[in-house]
């Protein structure tokens, strides 16, 4: 009888001692499955923050590239503005030039059918004398024509600024444009960013539960 308890006892005590066994080997199991957790989770959390710097050295700059494209634009159109309105004034003066010029050459077409027929009447000795009031008109219409000439240089050179800032107008737009897709880049970084915010919770609570269940384990197998 006593060999008979004993041989249960033994059995008892290798089935303990193979239980303990599969129970050290699942401890050693979970134990490598939290250090390698623990490793993802440090090398998730060092990229984190370094996205994160990034993150915000790309938001400092935009803003920055914002400010300046913005103010440039309104100088831009400050400049526009103004160079139109010099063109509008240049314009407008080069219309009273030119009606003045006409005037001018109606006047002295009637100045010349006028001395010829007084000089018709005269004698010779009158021709020296109304060739003078012919003479200041001449000097008038020159007159005339040079500042017409400048006017029409002044709106030349002038619709030439306005072309080239125009043609940096659009060149503003597309940095612009960039700056826009700046902007949708840095939201894509955005929720990327909480993507792996969201994974690294999700990994911290794995953890957590293989620590809970390694403990739970581990205090069965003690009780046991």
């Amino acid at each position: 009888m006593t060999n008979q308890r004993a041989i249960i006892l033994r059995k008892h005590v290798q089935r303990d001692l193979a239980t303990i066994e599969r129970l050290n080997e699942h401890v050693r199991r979970i134990e490598q499955q939290n250090s390698i957790l623990e490793m993802n989770s440090s090398k998730l959390l060092h990229k984190i923050e370094e996205l994160t710097k990034t993150l915000n050295e790309k938001e400092d700059e935009i803003e920055r590239v914002s400010v300046r494209l913005s103010d440039e634009a309104d100088a831009f159109e400050k400049r526009i503005m103004q160079k139109q309105s010099e063109v509008e004034d240049a314009r407008k003066y080069s219309e009273i030039l030119e009606k003045e010029l006409h005037q001018s050459k109606i006047q002295n077409a009637e100045h010349s059918m006028k001395q010829e027929k007084i000089q018709d009447l005269l004698p010779n000795g009158g021709s020296f004398m109304l060739s003078i009031p012919s003479h200041a008109v001449q000097v008038e219409l020159a007159d005339a024509l040079s500042k017409y000439e400048q006017s029409m240089r002044q709106i030349s050179s002038l619709e030439e600024k306005i072309s080239s800032m125009e043609a940096e107008s659009q060149y503003l737009g597309s940095l612009r444009h960039e700056l826009q897709i700046s902007r949708m880049r840095y939201e894509n970084l955005l929720e990327a960013h909480g993507e792996k915010i969201e994974r690294i919770e999700e990994l911290e609570l794995d953890l957590a539960d293989l620590k809970k269940l390694l403990k739970d384990q581990t205090d069965d197998f003690y009780t046991d």
